[in-house]
């Protein structure tokens, strides 16, 4: 029997797998270090092709007289974007509505759409992502608990009331389309990320002239910038590892997804694996957080200085190349 991945051969034995579903199940766990997911797929008996239906009852379907199948295999960031391009249109729509206040049952509709879509989008982005909107997340779906058992309707949601969901969801709806532009574009997500990086490096020496002169606010702020760019840096390169990984897949050598640039081991920065390299850096920024409490500018500056200064050139070195498309 013959297995295919978007009507290219594979070489693929099988083993102990007896059902369609089985051997989907396999090409799945070697496909997704690529990050590539079967969304389709056709066999052939006897000469005859058809359609896989149903997915979700492939492993019913025995391998008895197949003679060939033909998974279809997309890129899983082509189909986030268009997942969050759908969320984008709704937010808006629905933010825009409840800003003018509007009611009844459309909207109560689509409010009612609003837990499913939450869940969904923590399915959809992943972890990283889902850190970025977690707060926005937890006060929008507490918002929605406590609306509905006071009011059961947009019917009866005072003016202020409805306002205040169009501005969650305006606010969700920012950070959706920040995580679209990311995937999107990752490389130039990556370039302006890194010039804020170094824009924030740039002012480290600032920060402990600041807290003796007791403007704390711009010196916390300054650091804040600071982590949420380390973060963003470092989730970009992720992304652009797995688009260059999933591209090689399918373009180069459909035959070896998990071997694709840029290889199978991790790039170190400084020397470290990235995992280490980043709790180090984490741990001396999360110093820097207590040492505010106790409004130490030393060691503060210190921290900033000596161990967080050098680590983001040392970030800033690994990362710029992959801002580059290749």
């Amino acid at each position: 029997m013959k297995i295919l991945i978007n009507s290219q051969p594979l070489e693929f034995t099988l083993e102990q797998e007896n059902s369609v579903g089985e051997v989907a199940d396999e090409v799945s766990r070697w496909l997704d270090p690529a990050g590539l997911v079967i969304t389709a797929g056709r066999m052939a008996t006897a000469g005859t092709k058809r359609s896989l239906e149903d997915k979700e009852r492939w492993g019913e379907v025995s391998l008895d007289s197949v003679d060939e199948i033909d998974f279809t295999v997309e890129d899983y960031r082509t189909m986030q974007i268009t997942h969050l391009r759908t969320l984008h249109e709704y937010f808006r729509l629905l933010g825009g509505n409840l800003a003018e206040g509007s009611r009844g049952a459309d909207v109560d509709a689509a409010v009612g759409q609003l837990p499913d879509l939450l869940e969904g989008l923590r399915a959809i982005i992943g972890h990283r992502h889902m850190q970025a909107m977690a707060a926005q997340l937890v006060e929008l779906q507490g918002w929605l608990r406590d609306a509905t058992s006071r009011n059961g309707s947009t019917a009866t949601l005072p003016a202020h009331e409805l306002h205040a969901l169009a501005d969650r969801l305006t606010a969700l709806d920012a950070i959706v389309v920040e995580i679209e532009r990311e995937l999107s574009d990752p490389h130039g997500t990556l370039q302006r990320q890194l010039h804020g990086l170094q824009t924030c490096s740039q002012s480290i020496e600032q920060v402990a002239i600041w807290l003796q002169s007791g403007d704390d606010r711009k010196a916390m702020e300054a650091v804040a910038a600071l982590t949420d760019y380390t973060q963003q840096v470092m989730r970009s390169v992720a992304t652009i590892r797995r688009l260059q990984s999933a591209q090689a897949a399918i373009a180069d050598d459909p035959a070896a997804p998990a071997q694709a640039e840029p290889g199978d081991a991790e790039p170190a920065i400084d020397g470290k694996g990235q995992s280490e390299f980043y709790q180090e850096l984490n741990g001396f920024l999360r110093e820097i957080a207590a040492a505010f409490e106790d409004m130490d500018a030393v060691l503060i500056g210190d921290l900033l200085e000596y161990e967080v200064a050098p680590r983001l050139g040392a970030m800033v070195a690994f990362a710029s190349p992959y801002a580059q498309p290749r």
